[in-house]
């Protein structure tokens, strides 16, 4: 019995395997861009499998293929990356963080262009080489100026490596540990196969340091401490700086005596060590800040609601007073009152409340770029873990990932799609609207 049962073993393996390289060996005879529209067409069909235990060898065997196609390709992307590291996002970072280590003002364009000198850049990125950064985010990354270019960039990928692998662990963790292997599998299926995620590896960014933050939160959420995670991930990028009004909301109030102290700590730290030039040029005279140009809050790559709203009117507009369009104003402040009374009336589940409030932060966030979308996979799996009357939102989840494969230009639609699905689920868990749909029946 027992040798019967290791052979069955054995064979499920062989399946898996062969199954795998099957998979493996079709992707890698079709172009990139279609092969990856390939892999996302496959999320129904893993949807469809995921909680079907007769098919449970098939979805490992397809799951594999994918996940080891896809990360093929990343492995070029840093390969690529390791001989010339990318201009747009990492190296003036490294130029910033430099600046920062050499006790010069990395908000200052002139002493920037000193310390690229040498370094092949683009007009658009010389032009723009003011850093945005808040002076908490120079602080923490300051360790990258000690080296020079090309060894800084390969500590940082190494970094962001491991960080990408812990945050596919601690997603499975919290809602797929009890299905071992197959969880594992699912969890990096979806977190690696979405183009956010392969834009957030192309430029080297550093959003999943941020997401990283965010599930230590909520891992932690039992502990006054754990508003510390939070004050992390807002100087790691400052659209996570709503989570405090989630803590508001939430009334979490030791939470938000944690993230305060630790961001005043911050700040204090930030401006004893950067000096007080440095502040006053990044609150007073910042170009990007204070006076950035319009294809700022226009270009595609931008993915807001701001964005949309100058991109669907194509209203000309001041640059200066682009925060005070009249409908990004009504249309965020409306979205941030809805989600603040699902919050309160608590028709969702701690773990989709929290999800509702990322995807709040990437809408009405003026410089959600197309990257940040790959924090969404939290949301994602609320939904699919979620036990609702109707699969609406559940299959709201395919769409989201064919629309966020097109670079550029329907990330905010599938957002909204998402956005919607929390909406539906909330409205479905109202006790007054279940009985009148049952009274319907």
């Amino acid at each position: 019995m027992i040798m019967h049962m290791q052979i069955r073993r054995v064979l499920r393996l062989l399946l898996v395997l062969c199954l795998a390289w099957i998979v493996w060996s079709v992707l890698l005879r079709i172009n990139f861009n279609y092969s990856m529209w390939v892999v996302t067409a496959a999320v129904p069909l893993i949807l469809f499998m995921y909680n079907r235990k007769e098919l449970d060898t098939i979805a490992k065997g397809i799951t594999l293929g994918l996940i080891v196609f896809v990360l093929f390709q990343y492995s070029l992307r840093f390969q690529a990356n390791l001989a010339t590291p990318p201009e747009v996002d990492f190296v003036p970072l490294w130029i910033y963080e430099r600046a920062v280590v050499l006790g010069l003002n990395p908000y200052d364009h002139a002493s920037n262009m000193r310390l690229a000198h040498g370094i092949k850049l683009s007009e658009m990125v010389i032009e723009e080489l003011n850093s945005f950064h808040p002076p908490h985010t120079m602080l923490l990354f300051a360790p990258l100026g000690l080296f020079d270019l090309h060894t800084a960039n390969r500590i940082w990928i190494v970094f962001l490596l491991i960080v990408i692998a812990i945050d596919i662990c601690l997603i499975w963790y919290i809602f797929e540990r009890k299905r071992g292997i197959t969880g594992m599998l699912f969890v990096s299926f979806l977190l690696l196969i979405p183009y956010a995620t392969f834009m957030t590896v192309l430029f080297e960014q550093t959003i999943f340091i941020g997401f990283f933050m965010l599930l230590l939160y909520w891992i932690n959420k039992k502990r006054t401490y754990s508003g510390i995670f939070l004050a992390m991930a807002t100087a790691i990028k400052p659209i996570f700086g709503i989570f405090f009004i989630y803590l508001i909301a939430t009334k979490r109030w030791k939470h938000i005596v944690s993230m305060s102290l630790c961001f005043i700590a911050m700040t204090v730290a930030a401006y004893l060590l950067l000096g007080q030039d440095t502040f006053n040029t990044y609150l007073f005279n910042n170009t990007i800040i204070n006076n950035a140009p319009a294809d700022y809050f226009t270009e595609t790559i931008n993915q807001s609601l701001l964005a949309t709203i100058f991109r669907v009117t194509n209203a000309s507009f001041v640059p200066s007073m682009a925060y005070f369009n009249v409908y990004f104003i009504f249309i965020g402040l409306a979205l941030l009152l809805l989600t603040y009374i699902i919050t309160r009336l608590r028709t969702l589940d701690d773990a989709s409340i929290y999800g509702l409030w990322m995807m709040l932060a990437l809408i009405v966030f003026p410089r959600t770029l197309i990257h940040y979308y790959a924090i969404l996979v939290f949301p994602i799996f609320c939904i699919v873990k979620a036990k609702t009357p109707v699969m609406l939102p559940y299959l709201l989840i395919p769409p989201y990932y064919l629309l966020s494969q097109i670079p550029f230009q329907a990330g905010f639609i599938s957002l909204a799609l998402l956005y919607c699905a929390f909406l539906m689920r909330a409205l479905l868990n109202v006790p007054d609207f279940r009985r009148t749909m049952r009274c319907k029946e």
